[in-house]
């Protein structure tokens, strides 16, 4: 038998390694119980990249589904753009300057004063607010369910040490129960159909006005409109 075949029970060791990289890519439509528990703490410490399906039936998907209708998906930060900084530093040191000249006028004072105060309102109107998806949910994407146009049936493995494609999800019962098979393919080829997949599938944000819509349209239908 093929060195690189790995079949029924086998399977396990596959998800295992897994779970035990430092970095995976994961490409499975249906991720259940435990090993969605896992994947999704992975996916939050930044150890793996996680495509899965927008499916009911997919607890992984249910996991987020559940993270973010009660919690905020975005994050704010303050961003001042470099040539107001640079500007509002050169109008505060001028501002300075004009008060260390006491000894010739106190006008000199109160216009070094006024400057200073100027340059730094001037860095502050440079301020931009910027609001960002939470770094980890950028970890995970989403094809379609099943049936739908686009849906992503391929399973894909990265580990630290190798790849795998075949026909096992990450659940319980792809070891347990059915008799699957996986093969062990170059990790460079794993990695480009990882990337080829993921340039086609849904990000978090995509969900959030999902969610949304979802929220919106059944507002409408309690109150009548």
């Amino acid at each position: 038998m093929c060195s690189n075949l790995i079949i029924g029970k086998e399977v396990k060791k596959i998800f295992d390694e897994v779970l035990d990289s430092r970095q995976a890519l994961i490409i499975s439509p249906w991720i259940d119980g435990e090993y969605a528990k896992s994947v999704f703490k992975m996916i939050k410490e930044d150890r793996a990249r996680v495509i899965t399906s927008m499916d009911d039936n997919n607890d992984l998907y249910k996991l987020v589904m559940e993270y973010i209708q009660n919690n905020d998906i975005y994050v704010t930060r303050y961003v001042t753009n470099e040539k107001y900084r640079a500007v509002g530093i050169m109008l505060i040191l001028l501002g300075i300057i004009f008060m260390a000249l006491t000894k010739i006028n106190d006008l000199f004072v109160l216009i070094g004063f006024l400057v200073l105060i100027f340059g730094i309102a001037f860095i502050g109107s440079g301020r931009a607010q910027i609001k960002e998806v939470v770094p980890w949910l950028l970890n995970i994407r989403f094809s379609p369910s099943q049936g739908s146009d686009g849906f992503i049936h391929i399973k894909l493995y990265v580990t630290d040490r190798n790849a795998y494609l075949g026909s096992a999800n990450m659940t319980y019962s792809a070891w347990a129960k059915n008799f699957e098979a996986m093969v062990k393919i170059p990790k460079e080829d794993a990695i480009t159909l990882f990337d080829k997949a993921w340039s086609i599938t849904r990000s978090i944000e995509d969900l959030q006005r999902q969610v949304k819509g979802q929220v919106e349209e059944s507002m409408k239908v309690k109150s009548g409109n």
